[in-house]
């Protein structure tokens, strides 16, 4: 049975380390011409090659076998088990160029798109010695219709590996793209350490290595950003966006185009000079792009309990039990890490599944590369402010998200971090490359901003950069981009969670002094929150079920059609609005106001302002209840919710030192 094994693997591994002669034989053996062979057809035929070896070597066993390259239609074959995969690699590896890997990563940047000739390089950088050498005549020019026939156009993206990923999900990524050593040692060619010029001491290869390994066609892997060409005639991919991608891995340096002439000039005038920085491309034979959670492996068919719920009348439907359980679990968990405030525990739930589902009131649909308009509005997200918090609730909230959400990216707004951070990207006009900035996250990562580490002293200019970088991503989820010539908004979708002794700077959707219940002192706190959280870390079947509720939730979120007022809940949300504004105007001063019963205050939300919160709390609230349609109980609880956070917000603007 080994023996009849043998010859599939043999295949796999030869199309894997030798992928450009497998598709030069394509070329020639299907198609009459090379010329007039479609890129999206060629990858099509040797991915349907490669699999006729080998299902599991492209296919995961929880992926649905999907064979077609990256194309208008945007389905791709999911990566499996045994491909290599880039984002595995162990540090200071090598890589051996012109091999078939897969990479997941996010977009950082659009370039320019690239022309090729189709003839000699197709999923290449440059064309072989042998087609070089060929001469185009007339007679073949005007029998391919022209030398427009001969060029084609390929898309170009800056990707680096996903930022902020949590512990569990590369843990939960690596099985999947765990490797066999045959395949490792085939694509990987390990640095010894025995060797006196691998490292300069800090476990960097030295130069001397480098251009050894670069002659041998091997390249040190360092993990940073890679360039994806894609050959199909729409892209689809935007900044921010994550992508995973089977391609052909082709290390050179960087190009001529790219390139700043002076920096050419100098390398070509000085042979003893380094050899040029290397350019990890990578040539898609398909593409796809991620599902905005958890990668889709890990997010519920939730679907089926929002058509479940359409067949019944409201006075009838009942909420989804192991949503329900998942839910009250999840609040009594937040609960107890935020010092038993249960009003608290549930605006955090609800922040932790929003999502933008509409940007601008006329047009939501941004334009190219997902650019934002000087007046488009976020429709959806909810920043929270918990304020009256200690730097130790902060690391602790903190701890217990990172076990649950899977992008988190903790940062303090202490004086150094805003002086000197660059949290916008910025173009780099010496190297025509741009500069990443800290705030380019991938879609629902979860950012939480320590206030508690922000001391007394003055702001640079850098500082106040930055701090008109974030109000700009809490209020309007917007990136601004600093091209030198110009300044340009990018989209964004994360949520942010501030953490504060009194009132953030920031302008927060949602602001929310905390009522700690159960607080003794901060050594007690330490010692409960510990428990609390081995008796998380324990329990692995709650966390897996948690994780797919939050990832759920969060899904149907982003969907606008996840959630639909009908126009009974029309009618007694506008009569609701009505009746407070009117009450609210029948009112002298706001001290009455504030101080009416929750249950009886028909005053508050009374602005137009308050009817927008309401309406996505609303929205969030029936989401994470399994509900596709509010009810008037769903409403009436958020007001009540509503009315004892400005409670207060009131009670704390008294007891604040004048």
């Amino acid at each position: 049975r080994k023996l009849k094994s043998q010859p599939s693997i043999v295949m796999n591994q030869a199309m894997i380390s030798q992928p450009l002669q497998h598709l030069d034989e394509i070329c020639a053996a299907e198609f009459s011409s090379s010329t007039a062979a479609n890129p999206c057809d060629v990858a099509q035929c040797f991915l349907d090659r490669l699999c006729s070896q080998d299902e599991q070597l492209l296919f995961g066993p929880d992926a649905s076998p999907v064979k077609k390259p990256a194309s208008a239609s945007g389905s791709a074959p999911s990566a499996g088990a045994r491909l290599p995969c880039l984002n595995e690699l162990p540090p200071a590896a090598g890589v051996r160029s012109e091999t078939l890997v897969k990479f997941r990563g996010m977009v950082q940047a659009t370039l320019e798109p690239e022309l090729y000739h189709r003839s000699a390089g197709l999923f290449r950088d440059r064309p072989p010695a042998s087609q070089a050498e060929c001469q185009l005549t007339d007679a073949d020019v005007a029998a391919a219709g022209g030398w427009a026939s001969l060029l084609g156009e390929r898309q170009r993206c800056l990707c680096v590996p996903v930022p902020h990923e949590t512990g569990w999900l590369r843990s939960e990524l690596a099985q999947r793209d765990r490797l066999e050593e045959s395949e490792l040692a085939s694509l990987c060619a390990g640095l010894s350490v025995a060797d006196s010029e691998v490292s300069d001491g800090a476990g960097k290869p030295t130069q001397a290595k480098k251009a050894r390994l670069a002659g041998d066609g091997v390249h040190s892997w360092n993990g940073d950003s890679v360039e994806l060409l894609v050959y199909a005639d729409e892209c689809g991919l935007k900044v921010h966006d994550l992508v995973e991608t089977i391609a052909i891995l082709s290390v050179g340096p960087v190009p001529s185009s790219d390139a700043p002439d002076d920096e050419n000039t100098e390398q070509q005038q000085d042979p003893d000079a380094p050899p040029p920085p290397s350019v990890f491309r990578l040539h898609s034979l398909s593409h796809r792009r991620l599902a905005n959670q958890v990668l889709g492996s890990f997010v519920p068919a939730a679907s089926g309990l929002l058509e479940a719920e359409d067949k019944q009348p409201e006075e009838e439907q009942q909420d989804d039990p192991q949503w329900s359980f998942l839910r009250n679990a999840l609040l009594g968990v937040f609960t107890d890490a935020l010092h038993g405030d249960s009003l608290a525990a549930e605006y955090l739930l609800l922040h932790l599944i929003s999502a933008v589902y509409l940007r601008g009131l006329d047009d939501p649909t941004p334009d190219d590369n997902s650019a934002v308009s000087a007046g488009l509005v976020a429709v959806g997200k909810l920043s929270l402010n918990l304020t009256c918090c200690r730097a130790q609730l902060v690391r602790h909230v903190a701890r217990l998200l990172d076990l649950l959400v899977p992008r988190l990216c903790r940062l303090p707004l202490s004086l150094g971090c805003l002086n000197s951070g660059q949290l916008t990207p910025k173009l780099d006009c010496d190297t025509c490359r741009l500069r990443p900035g800290l705030l380019q996250m991938p879609a629902h990562t979860q950012l939480v901003l320590d206030e508690t580490a922000l001391e007394a002293g003055r702001l640079s200019e850098t500082g106040l950069a930055n701090v008109r970088a974030l109000s700009r991503l809490v209020s309007r989820q917007a990136v601004e981009f600093d091209l030198q010539m110009y300044r340009k908004d990018f989209a964004s979708d994360l949520r942010v969670l501030v953490v504060s002794e009194g009132k953030s700077v920031l302008p927060c959707d949602v602001l929310l002094p905390l009522e700690a219940k159960n607080f003794v002192s901060q050594a007690a706190a330490e010692k409960d929150f510990n428990l609390l959280l081995e008796k998380v870390t324990l329990d692995a079947p709650f966390l897996r079920e948690a994780r797919r509720y939050l990832a759920g939730a969060g899904q149907l979120a982003a969907d606008s059609g996840a959630y639909e007022i009908g126009a009974e809940q029309q009618a007694w949300i506008e009569a609701d609005f009505v009746r407070r504004r009117q009450a609210a105007r029948s009112k002298e001063n706001a001290d009455e106001i504030i101080n009416n019963s929750a249950g009886d205050d028909e005053a508050e939300g009374a602005t137009a302002e308050d009817l927008a919160l309401r309406l996505v709390l609303c929205r969030l609230l029936t989401i994470s209840l399994g509900r596709r349609r509010p009810t008037r109980a769903i409403w009436d609880r958020v007001a009540r919710m509503e009315a004892e956070r400005k409670r207060r917000i009131l009670m704390a603007s008294k007891n604040a030192p004048a």
